[in-house]
């Protein structure tokens, strides 16, 4: 069982995978989407908006994954789903004839790294987050 009484369940296809290891994946790729968006700030606007008309879709696809496998109460805490939840609807948008333009398509492509970023740091391990900044007595 896992910590607060819950069992961890496995992931389909990969033996002895449970509820942290699925965060963990799910924190390496957004913080692989926000490396993403980062590497690729200098594109025009339409490619800009298309690729957050894309991560829309997988962030939906994610939600989908870790909903059916996380307990109530478990990292992430529901703020950061809700958050990343908030976030897929506004990149909807870029797929549509109202896509945002200019200083709005700006202000989204930041919101998103900030979000990604901010849900994989809120699915890192405490412990493996802060190790690098300990000293050994």
């Amino acid at each position: 069982m896992a910590a607060g009484g819950r069992a961890a369940t496995a992931a389909p296809g990969v033996p002895g995978t449970g509820e942290a290891s699925r965060l963990a994946r799910a924190g390496r790729q957004t913080a692989d989407e926000a490396a993403a968006l980062r590497a690729a700030q200098g594109a025009p606007e339409a490619e800009r908006a298309r690729l957050l008309a894309d991560l829309a879709t997988r962030i939906e696809a994610l939600l989908a994954w870790l909903a059916a496998d996380l307990a109530v109460g478990a990292r992430p805490g529901p703020a950061q789903l809700t958050e990343l939840t908030g976030l897929a609807r506004k990149l909807r948008a870029c797929d549509g004839p109202a896509a945002p333009r200019a200083g709005e398509l700006d202000a989204l492509w930041q919101e998103a790294i900030r979000v990604l970023t901010g849900f994989a740091d809120g699915t890192a391990d405490p412990a493996a987050r802060h190790a690098f900044w300990k000293r050994p007595r």
